[in-house]
């Protein structure tokens, strides 16, 4: 019923082809990429096959995307543009900070008695901080600009990130919870920012397709981030792991921190 009283919004008809080729072998990719990651024991001694089936979708996706630029799985422009290009690697870095975060601690936790009703209470946290953030930077964006926004969710994502890894391991929970609320709220601020810097930067018939990828990077960084972090700390397995995998995810956050500076400054004023 709802979809039946609300208004049509939008910019434009959209006139790209969806190209399913090049959407496919974009999922071969990613796929590839994540199982590499992982390397599970499944796969032992298949490691090549892998590595070349991979790098086949790649060569194959950039052909195909040569010869239709206007279907590319990613739009062109987010390559071509380094404010648009740090839209990917913050979405990445971001989406991968919070959801291996609240992956991890039930992991860090799951030798604390009680510890189900404690991390489901603090994975709550960062959900709410993200709601939180999302709303205070949609409130302030306008005002206060695209790179400051983003610089403060990314300060916020390492921040959470460094407290995290410092207290763990002790399983302190109000330490801990305050490190996932910092966590939340600068996914909120990094993912609204980059968000709306895509789709005001967007042509107006690819407004949907520009979202899309958007939506797609925050998966496929999500997905990444959790492959690469666990896969660390199984391999590590000793009783640092937790520490190490946190301090690592604060050092990618820190690395976000260069990206923010390609940012506009300012929010565009109509």
């Amino acid at each position: 019923m709802l979809l039946f009283v609300t208004p049509p919004v939008g910019k434009g008809n959209g006139k790209a082809a969806l190209d399913l080729p090049a959407q496919l072998l974009l999922m071969v990719l990613a796929c590839g990429l994540l199982l590499l990651i992982d390397s599970p024991a499944a796969l032992r001694g298949a490691e090549y096959a892998l590595w070349a089936v991979t790098l086949a979708a790649l060569a194959l996706l950039m052909l195909r995307v040569r010869q239709r630029p206007t279907s590319s799985p990613i739009p062109l422009q987010f390559f071509r543009r380094g404010a648009l290009f740090s839209v990917i690697i913050l979405v990445l870095l971001s989406s991968a900070g919070l959801y291996s975060s609240v992956t991890l601690l039930p992991l860090a936790l799951s030798q604390q008695a009680g510890s189900l009703m404690s991390s489901g209470m603090l994975i709550m946290l960062a959900a709410l901080g993200w709601v939180v953030g999302a709303a205070f930077c949609g409130n302030k964006l306008a005002s206060v600009g695209y790179r400051r926004m983003a610089l403060f969710g990314m300060l916020m994502l390492a921040g959470g990130a460094f407290l995290m890894a410092l207290t763990v391991g002790q399983h302190q929970l109000p330490m801990i919870a305050g490190a996932l609320l910092l966590i939340g709220l600068g996914m909120g601020f990094t993912a609204t920012t980059t968000l709306v810097f895509a789709q005001n930067s967007a042509p107006a018939d690819r407004l949907a397709s520009w979202t899309a990828t958007v939506q797609f990077l925050r998966n496929l960084g999500a997905a990444l981030g959790v492959n690469t972090l666990a896969t660390v700390q199984l391999r590590q397995a000793g009783s640092d792991a937790f520490q190490s995998c946190f301090i690592l995810l604060g050092l990618s956050m820190l690395v976000g921190l260069c990206f923010t500076l390609l940012m506009p400054r300012a929010y565009p004023v109509s």
